[in-house]
């Protein structure tokens, strides 16, 4: 399943992506992701041959009217946003 057909399957819900939560939520072009690389380490329950992207959780930095923030947004396209 790709990155666009979830993200199609979430505008026919009227529901956002969580990086566009994330961007309409931090001032215009001030966010910087963190860990965009993580990946899970679980082993059970067949996990181990599962692509799991940024681990179902954005993370990074941005400011809000200025003030820095951090920021997170569980993806539910991505395992349901589970952790």
């Amino acid at each position: 399943m790709s990155f666009e057909y979830n993200l199609e399957k979430q505008h026919a819900k009227g529901k956002l992506h969580a990086i566009e939560r994330i961007n309409a939520l931090v001032d215009k072009n001030s966010f910087m992701e963190i860990y965009a690389a993580a990946r899970h380490q679980c082993t059970n329950f067949g996990m181990d041959k599962k692509e799991i992207p940024y681990d179902g959780v954005i993370t990074g930095f941005g400011t809000i009217n200025g003030k820095k923030v951090a920021v997170y947004a569980q993806d539910f396209t991505v395992q349901g946003g589970s952790l």
